[in-house]
């Protein structure tokens, strides 16, 4: 593995999208985000962060360029990641 791609938002957004796109209660949520790695834990081993504070739209792009820069990303320094 030669890097970790972490996708971000704030925990409030976060819960507020599962609430939405689910309908879940705040209990459940927070029961599943406490059995996952913390953000700052994610943040903290990731190489590249991308944050998802907007719209799919915007996150499309934001991937698009990011998967762009990776297959260009040069093979010494990928190498040099492990």
């Amino acid at each position: 593995m030669h890097g970790v791609v972490v996708v971000d938002c704030p925990e409030t957004l976060q819960m507020e999208r599962v609430r939405t796109r689910n309908g879940w209660p705040d209990a459940q949520i927070q029961a599943i985000m406490a059995a996952q790695c913390t953000r700052a834990e994610r943040l903290q081993k990731a190489t590249w962060v991308v944050s998802n504070t907007s719209t799919k739209e915007a996150l499309t792009l934001k991937m698009q360029l990011l998967h762009t820069e990776l297959c260009t990303y040069p093979t010494q320094k990928r190498d040099n990641m492990k």
